[in-house]
């Protein structure tokens, strides 16, 4: 959100029709503040500033809102963001709403005073009272992600639920994306691309990004990468950093647009720049990888730290993968732990995954298997492939979870679906054997043939035992030698054959 202006002449307007005090206001301070407004409306912040001092010292809340948010943003004052955030604080003490919000949004980024989530909690929920929507609904993301309270996903969808229905253009996005992510409720990704048309169709840009999202994921409607591009481009171009982040993912993976690095890097930094964390992250790995742009450790270092501070959790992910492997930092697996794990509970699903493989591995950490399947299992229900594998090789050998085929071969159909070689691998071993679905060699040879295709010489290897023709199975082997130039199954099946490996 940015901060949320109530124009100070609409709202002197209110409390003369009304003929008292407003909300906000102690004090009948209306000659002091239509001066105000008067001064305001020419642009005449020299005259305009002494009077809205006035008034906030007699006890107008809105004009104490009014000064912090012209100190906040510089309009001809000289920009003082701890000036600002004090006035925004006394303007919510003297009950306006809409300052507790302004007020919280600053603390909530340590903007001109310390960084308090539970301050920030505090302060929304006196907001959400005087029935701000704007509050309600970061109250209700502090309840979701647990954030200066206990996560309460229950909380928070009946705070959404309240904005939606007031203001579907503040309200239905936000609530959208806790039904989309089943943020702590039921996941309802059909409701949440209903929320999101509506908040769309009102002029909502999140909404707008969610529809993106929706066609780029293929939930809560089929997978469309031309609409995706559609809807992340209106958002983007309204100004919306998200929309731009979204756009920069499917130039990355070319999906619905020319696959472009370059391209992608200049929509991140676009995002990132008007403050969208989560771009922050993806520039972070950009520069983490050297892709579309040179490789620069200590650049990504800043950005992974920029968005991690941010609430970007894929920043804190980035961080975690540089201190795991020790690329620009010393190597420190405890770091990357509690990064990974940062951002696990900032629901970035590669961060669980990541976590998932520590936990998994042992060695400077405790071994822990029970919680690396925990893990795998929200990285794929937050769509990471590899989440997903994982969680079925654990199903598969009994690795921290009891065996079961069947839980296996369904993720194995799910990733290999998405192109995962490995998955359609294991699911042709499946068939093959008749383990977790009905044999079938019929049915695993094209499997092993996608598993070729993509790069693995033992795909290539099992193709060549199930078919029957002596060319074909040559063609494979070697392919499979060509692959894996020490594969000895391979070359043993060669020289069986009397053909030179």
């Amino acid at each position: 959100m940015r901060w949320i202006r109530r124009g100070l002449a609409a709202l002197f307007m209110v409390a003369a029709t009304a003929g008292s005090a407003a909300a906000g206001d102690h004090i009948n301070s209306g000659d002091v503040l239509a001066r105000a407004a008067a001064a305001i409306n020419a642009k005449d912040y020299a005259t305009a500033a002494p009077l809205l001092q006035q008034a906030c010292d007699e006890g107008s809340g809105r004009a104490c809102t009014e000064l912090g948010l012209l100190y906040q943003d510089g309009t001809g004052l000289p920009k003082d963001e701890a000036h600002a955030t004090a006035l925004l604080g006394k303007g919510c003490e003297l009950g306006l709403a809409v300052a507790c919000t302004n007020a919280g949004w600053n603390v909530q980024r340590g903007v001109g005073a310390d960084k308090d989530y539970a301050r920030a909690f505090t302060l929304y929920t006196k907001a959400c009272a005087g029935d701000e929507m704007q509050g309600c609904v970061n109250l209700a993301i502090l309840y979701a992600y647990g954030r200066g309270t206990a996560r309460d996903g229950a909380r928070a969808g009946q705070l959404l639920e309240k904005a939606c229905a007031q203001d579907e253009k503040l309200g239905c996005s936000s609530l959208a994306n806790l039904l989309f992510e089943g943020m702590g409720v039921p996941p309802d990704p059909a409701r949440a691309f209903a929320l999101n048309t509506k908040a769309c169709d009102a002029g909502q840009l999140g909404g707008c990004y969610g529809l993106g999202r929706a066609y780029h994921r293929g939930r809560g409607v089929a997978r469309d990468y031309a609409m995706a591009v559609q809807f992340y481009t209106r958002a983007c171009d309204g100004g919306l950093g998200r929309g731009c982040t979204g756009l920069g993912e499917l130039s990355i993976e070319g999906s619905g647009v020319a696959r472009s690095d370059t391209h992608a890097v200049e929509l991140f930094d676009k995002a990132c720049s008007g403050g969208e964390m989560v771009a922050c992250g993806d520039l972070a790995k950009a520069y983490l990888d050297g892709r579309g742009v040179a490789r620069d450790n200590a650049r990504a270092l800043e950005l992974g730290s920029k968005a991690c501070d941010g609430d970007g959790a894929f920043g804190c992910a980035v961080l975690g993968l540089m201190y795991s492997s020790g690329q620009g930092v010393p190597q420190d697996k405890a770091r990357a732990r509690d990064f990974y794990a940062k951002a696990c509970d900032g629901l970035e699903p590669t961060g669980c995954y990541n976590l998932g493989v520590l936990y998994a591995a042992g060695g400077p950490l405790p071994r822990d298997l029970p919680r690396a399947v925990e893990l795998y299992r929200r990285a794929c229900d937050g769509e990471f492939l590899q989440g997903c594998y994982n969680l079925g090789v654990a199903y598969s050998e009994g690795l921290g979870v009891a065996v079961d085929k069947s839980r296996a071969a369904a993720l194995y159909i799910k990733v290999c679906d998405r192109g995962e070689s490995r998955g359609c691998y294991n699911l042709g071993v499946l068939y093959a054997t008749g383990e977790g679905v009905a044999r079938s060699p019929v049915r695993a040879l094209p499997l092993f043939g996608r598993a070729c295709d993509g790069g693995m010489a033992e795909g290539c290897y099992n193709k060549a035992t199930l078919i029957k023709d002596r060319a074909t199975d040559i063609a494979l082997l070697r392919r499979a030698l060509k692959l894996q130039p020490g594969f000895a199954k391979a070359r043993a099946g060669l020289i069986q054959m009397g053909v030179k490996p």
